[in-house]
């Protein structure tokens, strides 16, 4: 037999003889708000968390040998008293806290003869009952354990350092910092002065290239002689 989920003693299951199985299984979680505006645009805060809730439909069929009529009746009599328990599925906790279930309705209920149910299914609302599964609450776990352990250890947190601190700390960095200002300039003043130099030589070495194309003269190939050729006579 194969366990899929349960909740206060009832099972959904599937084995030879018998299958109940649920569909539509949603959990939703909200919170309330408040609406703020700032500069003149509007914005929502969170005042606090709403329940979680846990909705889901249980499929009842007498020819998978489900007691329709006496499940289906049940799931009512759990939501009139606000039953509560965990929901799982499978062996894993749905949520981290107890639902209780708030409102359970039959429908698309199927009658045969003899007052017999054939099929039924049931629309289950189930809310958060208590406290759990939320972050507020691991984070306020957190908190206070963090409180404890300072307290047993004693330690006092170290001091803020004062004005007078920050004025010794601005007045011991400003020669570190002028020091660097004039290592800086004089590294540019270097590099300017580089750049200057290599620019005058290339300005030198085109110049010059340029003159001796200016005085070296055209050199002339000489003419090839004619030759005239003397016909014979007869």
């Amino acid at each position: 037999m194969a366990v899929i989920g349960r909740w206060n003693g009832h099972k959904f299951k599937i084995s030879k003889s018998m299958i109940v199985g649920f569909t539509g299984l949603t959990v939703k979680g909200s919170c309330e708000t408040k609406d703020k505006d700032k500069s003149k645009q509007k914005y929502v805060s969170r005042k606090m968390g709403k329940p979680s809730e846990v909705s889901l439909t249980v499929i009842l069929n007498a020819g998978l040998g489900c007691d329709v009529r006496t499940d289906a009746m049940k799931f009512i009599s759990d939501a009139t008293d606000g039953a509560k328990d965990y929901f799982y599925v499978g062996n894993s906790k749905l949520l981290a806290c107890k639902l209780m279930l708030v409102d359970a309705s039959i429908k698309e209920t199927l009658v045969g003869d003899g007052n017999t149910w054939i099929h039924a299914e049931v629309a289950l609302t189930m809310k958060q009952c208590e406290k759990g599964g939320s972050s507020s609450g691991s984070d306020g776990k957190k908190k206070k354990s963090k409180k404890k352990s300072v307290k047993k250890s004693g330690k006092k947190a170290p001091k803020s350092p004062g004005k007078k601190d920050d004025v010794d700390a601005i007045s011991g960095a400003a020669p570190s910092a002028t020091k660097m200002k004039q290592k800086a300039t004089q590294a540019v003043k270097k590099a300017v002065s580089s750049a200057t130099e290599t620019i005058k030589k290339i300005t030198s070495a085109a110049k010059k290239l340029t003159e001796s194309k200016k005085t070296t003269p055209k050199v002339t190939k000489p003419s090839a002689p004619s030759r005239r050729v003397s016909g014979a006579t007869m």
